[in-house]
């Protein structure tokens, strides 16, 4: 799985995908897909709403479960570094 988070700073995450087919884990994550404004229903072991984003091809759409085992984050603009937090002071000079 690759992630871009804002400018300049790509994402890799690693690890396995397992299909969930709960009927009680759809129904809750189809409510709360209705909750953000995407008609979705639960048909059998996946999601069918009225429409979706043209690239995610036709229905029904399928959920999966995500189990990173690790993540590696690379600088893709300067300054090449991450930015400063609780962590991480300013370097000097900036």
């Amino acid at each position: 799985m690759k992630v871009y988070i804002g400018s300049g700073l790509a994402d890799a995450g690693y690890g396995k995908a397992h299909r969930v087919t709960d009927a009680s884990t759809l129904e809750r994550l189809a409510g709360r897909y209705r909750e953000g404004g995407w008609p979705a229903e639960v048909d059998g072991d996946a999601f069918t709403a009225p429409y979706s984003a043209p690239s995610a091809g036709p229905p029904p759409r399928r959920l999966y479960r995500l189990t990173l085992h690790s993540a590696v984050g690379v600088a893709t603009a300067e300054p090449y570094r991450p930015p400063a937090g609780p962590s991480r002071p300013s370097p000097p000079g900036s």
